[in-house]
């Protein structure tokens, strides 16, 4: 008698569980019931077909095949049907109605408990008010499968259109092939829902989605947007093409993305990736813990980094860039006001316009420049160039290590320890000539080297500084000539100011030398108001600066401030002043040879010191190309930005990945250093097999 029955199960697993249970059941039913009763008690008694059994008042065992009927008006009219309880109905062929007012009424069809239902071809009712369509399941006390396919398990399981899944205790899925699988953790009698729209999936307590193609999954996460993503307890994503990963992440915006428990991106296109990071305006980026991008296109990068201000970029751990268009690199760079430009750790730039560049560097005022490590320009349009220089005025310009100015305009090389090296002037091409067309001038210094230019035509000695000029007094004499040497000792000092010292007894003595010798002789003075001594003079001239004066050998012959001294037995001869001219010029080579020793040892100084620069920038270059990007399932190219830091150097990188062919992928990446510019590249190739 339950042969028949268990045989019409195989090839469907759900209902062989089910079934098999009330098989038992009904064995038991049967075998309790007691054939060939006495008159006046219920029995059992064949059918009207050949096989069928019909037990209780009214019970109907009308079908054929092997019918059962058992209890008061229990009714088996489907060929090999089965009916256990009072009011059971089986009517569909190989049915089975086991529970009071139970109806089985298709073929293959089960319903088992008090006023369960299976009202379609192979459906399958289990529990009070369970209700089941064509090939629906419905397990659980007011559990619903109303669509061919459906599945409802678990207290009033809701599983309304073709295909759905509904799991859990107050779980809906509403919509062709949706998934609902979560019960009601908050007892208001919702537990998942995946509502309105074909092919929505809700997994988790609670869990919600409405949007078309959505998916929610996890406890209390929320789909509501088109082809939206939400994963993980309490994620959020509610706008078209949303997606929120990680515990409490919000997506709140068209295409934003969420990643990272508590992260929020709540505007069209933003981005956030992170515990905690915040990417809150239209196309921001946020990477790192707790970083923030709160203004339109910012980007922060780096552990609490902060990007206020549009198009503003802060990359690094604490890095702040608030005003429009600012930038901030490097831990605790801070670039506070539009337009301005903070690179290295916590520098500073908090001047419209402002740049700083090195560690600790600060530019504080309107377009100030702050280059180097400890630098400082708080001065408007101030520029600051080298370790700890500092151009704190406006307009002033401080370079070279710990260089400071005291005023405004001023411009200030190096320290009081500087030695200064112009190469050019020493190029026989770069000289000039005292009376060339135009005025000439000359460049003196005071002891805190302040630098002046004069008039060579207004020679003067004011304030303890010696100023170059030259007087000519051409004297005539009766017997020979001597030119003076005065333009090349001018061209020398202004070489050799080191070695001032150990030229003033040879200038004196050229001086001297100037006045002439003898008869015939034409001399020119020219020093720093230097007197040629010769014999007391017995006759005074007066010369005028540009006059020309005859004067016997023991004449005295004056021009401007200057005098031109005479003796009548000469002691220095035109013989001595060649000798001078030659010491001078040995005296010009050998420093001509120790500048150009000390210019090769200054340059390979520098070249180690920019290759160490270039190396450290390397080696950021090289830790953030190290992030190389992969590409996931069913992704064809993916995108990754990097930041690197080694000492001081920060460098950033740009890594892309693409596939070709299902076996072959290709990546390259392009780094940045920030401290010297240097670019550096990487490609490569995977094949697989």
């Amino acid at each position: 008698m339950v042969a028949p029955f268990l045989r019409e199960t195989r090839g469907h697993p759900m209902k062989k569980l089910l079934t098999t249970a009330a098989a038992a059941t009904l064995a038991a039913a049967v075998q309790s019931i007691p054939f060939n009763a006495a008159a006046g008690q219920d029995a059992c008694e064949d059918g009207a077909n050949s096989g069928s059994l019909q037990c209780g008042d009214n019970a109907d065992a009308s079908g054929t095949g092997g019918a059962t009927a058992v209890g008061d008006d229990a009714e088996a009219s489907g060929k090999s049907s089965t009916a256990v309880g009072q009011l059971a109905l089986a009517s569909g062929d190989n049915s089975t109605a086991i529970g009071w007012d139970t109806e089985a009424s298709f073929i293959g069809t089960t319903a088992v408990g008090s006023l369960a239902q299976a009202l379609g071809q192979e459906g399958t009712a289990v529990g009070r008010f369970a209700n089941a369509y064509a090939e629906g399941t419905s397990l659980g006390s007011s559990a619903k499968a109303l669509e061919v396919g459906a599945i409802a398990l678990g207290y009033r399981a809701f599983a309304a259109n073709s295909q759905s899944i509904s799991i859990g205790s107050d779980s809906q899925a509403i919509g062709d092939g949706s998934i609902a699988i979560g019960g009601d953790l908050d007892d208001n009698g919702f537990g998942a829902q995946s509502l309105n729209h074909t092919n929505t999936i809700a997994i988790g307590g609670d869990s919600y989605v409405t949007g078309l193609g959505a998916v929610a999954l996890g406890a209390e996460t929320v789909a509501t947007g088109r082809e939206s993503l939400a994963l993980g307890a309490g994620a959020t994503a509610d706008q078209i093409d949303a997606i929120a990963l990680g515990a409490g992440g919000a997506a709140t915006g068209a295409g934003s993305v969420a990643l990272g428990a508590d992260t929020l991106a709540n505007a069209e296109d933003s981005l956030a990736v992170g515990i905690g990071a915040e990417a809150t305006a239209i196309d921001a980026f946020a990477l790192g813990g707790d970083a923030t991008a709160s203004a339109d296109r910012a980007t922060s990068i780096g552990t609490s980094a902060d990007a206020t201000g549009t198009n503003a970029a802060a990359i690094g751990v604490n890095a702040d860039s608030a005003g429009q268009n600012a930038v901030a690199i490097g831990a605790n760079a801070n670039a506070s006001i539009r337009n301005t430009l903070a690179l290295g750790a916590f520098s500073k730039a908090s001047g419209r316009d402002a740049i700083a560049l090195g560690l600790q560097a600060e530019a504080t005022a309107l377009q100030a420049a702050a280059i180097g490590r400890g630098a400082s320009a708080s001065g408007e349009r101030s520029f600051a160039f080298g370790p700890n220089a500092s151009a704190a005025f406006d307009d002033s310009v401080a370079i070279g290590p710990g260089a400071t100015t005291t005023f405004a305009g001023q411009i200030l090389l190096g320290a009081a320890s500087s030695f200064y090296t112009l190469p050019g002037l020493g190029d026989p091409a770069n000289l000039i000539s005292v009376g060339d067309a135009g005025a000439d001038f000359v460049v003196v210094s005071d002891t805190s080297g302040n630098l002046s230019s004069i008039d060579i035509g207004e020679f003067s000695t004011s304030a303890g500084t010696s100023s170059a000029s030259t007087q000519t007094a051409a004297v005539e004499s009766a017997g020979g000539s001597s030119s003076g040497e005065s333009a090349r000792i001018e061209a020398l000092q202004s070489q050799m100011e080191a070695m001032q010292a150990q030229l003033e007894q040879m200038q004196a003595q050229l001086a001297q030398a100037q006045v002439g010798a003898g008869a015939g002789t034409t001399a020119t003075a020219a020093a720093d108001d230097h007197r040629g001594t010769g014999a007391e003079p017995r006759a005074t001239e007066e010369v005028a600066p540009t006059s020309t004066t005859r004067v016997a050998a023991t004449s005295t012959a004056s021009s401007g401030r200057y005098t031109l001294q005479s003796a009548g037995t000469a002691n220095i001869t035109t013989q001595t002043v060649a000798e001078n001219a030659t010491a001078i010029a040995s005296l010009e080579n050998e420093f001509a040879s120790f500048r150009t020793e000390f210019d090769a040892l200054e340059n390979v100084v520098n070249a180690n010191s920019e290759t160490a620069e270039i190396n450290s920038d390397g080696v950021a270059v090289a830790m953030a190309m190290a992030g190389m990007t992969g590409l996931q399932k069913d992704e064809n190219f993916a995108l990754s930005a990097n930041w690197g830091l080694y000492n001081d150097a920060n460098g950033v990188a740009f890594n892309g990945a693409a596939r070709f062919s299902e076996r072959i992928t290709v990546n390259a990446g392009l780094g940045w250093g920030a401290e010297t510019g240097e670019i550096g590249a990487r490609a490569g190739i995977r094949m697989g097999w």
